[in-house]
C-alpha cells in the first residue's frame, strides 16, 4: 500500500515527500538549509553596432537649398517640400545616418499662445553602409523630401501658416550636430 502510494509522487515532490515519510514513522524532520542564492549580474545592454558619432566640430553640415510644400498635404496640388544639405569633414569621419526637424515658430491658436511643434521632419537619412566616412575629398550631398507633420499636430495648419520662419535643425548618427538656424519656411532659399 504504501508503495503504490509513493509512485504517484514526483520528483517535485520530493521535499514534501520526505517531510511526509518523517512524520509518518515518527521521526523529527530537520530542516534542510535552503542553498543562498546570488543575484545573477545583469548582462551589459547589447548595443546594435558601432555607437561612435563624430564630435559636432569633425562635422560641418551646410544647408544649401529649401523648396517649401505648395498646396495642401494630400490635396490634389500638393507638392512636397525639400532639403538639400551638404555634410563635411576636415578629417575622415564616420557617418551613416542623418535627421532634419523643421520647427514652427510660437503660435496663437486662439486665446492660446502655443510652443513651437515640428512642422517638417526626414528621419533616419540614410547615408551610406557602416564605415562611411566623410573626408576633405569626399563630402555627402543629398536632397531629401520633408514630410509634414499634420497628422500629429490638430493645429499643425495654424503653425505653419503662422511662422515665417523657422527653426531649422538636425542631427548625424542620432547626435545633436548643428543648428538651430532660423531660415525662410514659405519661399525657396539657396
Amino acid at each position: 500500500m504504501k508503495t503504490s502510494y509513493l509512485k504517484r509522487f514526483t520528483v517535485g515532490a520530493a521535499p514534501f515527500l520526505f517531510l511526509s515519510l518523517t512524520a509518518l514513522h515518527g521521526g523529527t524532520p530537520t530542516p534542510t538549509p535552503t542553498p543562498s542564492v546570488a543575484p545573477a549580474a545583469s548582462p551589459a545592454p547589447m548595443k546594435s553596432g558601432p555607437q561612435q558619432q563624430p564630435a559636432q566640430s569633425a562635422v560641418k553640415v551646410t544647408l544649401l537649398s529649401f523648396t517649401p510644400m505648395a498646396g495642401v498635404p494630400g490635396g490634389k496640388d500638393f507638392k512636397i517640400a525639400t532639403l538639400t544639405f551638404k555634410i563635411e569633414a576636415s578629417a575622415p569621419v564616420a557617418v551613416t545616418e542623418a535627421s532634419f526637424y523643421i520647427d514652427s515658430g510660437a503660435f496663437d491658436d486662439g486665446p492660446a499662445h502655443n510652443v513651437p511643434i515640428n512642422l517638417l521632419v526626414h528621419t533616419g537619412i540614410f547615408l551610406g553602409p557602416p564605415g562611411t566616412k566623410v573626408d576633405p575629398g569626399h563630402p555627402i550631398q543629398r536632397t531629401v523630401w520633408l514630410k509634414s507633420q499634420e497628422n500629429v499636430y490638430p493645429n499643425w495648419s495654424l503653425a505653419y501658416n503662422q511662422t515665417e520662419n523657422a527653426t531649422f535643425r538636425w542631427t548625424i548618427g542620432g547626435q545633436p550636430g548643428g543648428g538651430p538656424v532660423a531660415k525662410p519656411l514659405h519661399k525657396a532659399w539657396p
